[in-house]
């Protein structure tokens, strides 16, 4: 049809009718539709030399996060649930929300930054995901760890 030549493709009628109440589209800078909900689909991390698992990395994230009242730190909640199958947090104190920039904490006596700010400085970061991490162990130095997840 003519939403097929334009790009668009419908799944039959009933979505069709149900946009004559839609008020607004939302784009986002991409020009693309955001879903609405935040999700982690990369975690990205700085650590050079104590070893932590990707699990305790998520974990320690979860933590600090289920301190913030923000989708982003939702999200990255949501994740470690997910991951983790788990809802027993870890006490978090000296939790501290940097508005725009994220959140930081000190968790297990690891001082634990999540950062918005990281994502623009990846080529000094090594990339964590679950298959690199299940082959060995990264490190910490300095018990300080920094994590900007990757959120889509």
């Amino acid at each position: 049809g003519v939403g097929a030549r334009n790009g668009i493709l419908i799944k039959g009628g009933e979505p069709l009718e149900i946009t004559q109440k839609v008020k607004t589209v939302v784009f986002d800078k991409t020009g693309t539709i955001t879903e609405g909900h935040p999700r982690v689909i990369k975690v990205y991390a700085t650590l050079p030399q104590t070893v932590l698992s990707f699990k305790s990395v998520c974990a320690i994230a979860g933590s600090v996060e289920s301190n913030s009242e923000h989708p982003i730190g939702s999200s990255i909640v949501n994740f470690t649930k997910d991951l983790l199958g788990n809802t027993q947090w870890s006490a978090v104190s000296q939790f501290v929300v940097s508005a725009g920039s994220g959140v930081s904490g000190i968790v297990t006596n690891l001082s634990t930054v999540l950062s918005t700010s990281l994502v623009s400085n990846l080529s000094n970061m090594a990339l964590i995901d679950g298959t690199e991490l299940n082959q060995g162990n990264l490190k910490l130095e300095n018990h300080h760890v920094e994590l900007s997840p990757l959120i889509d």
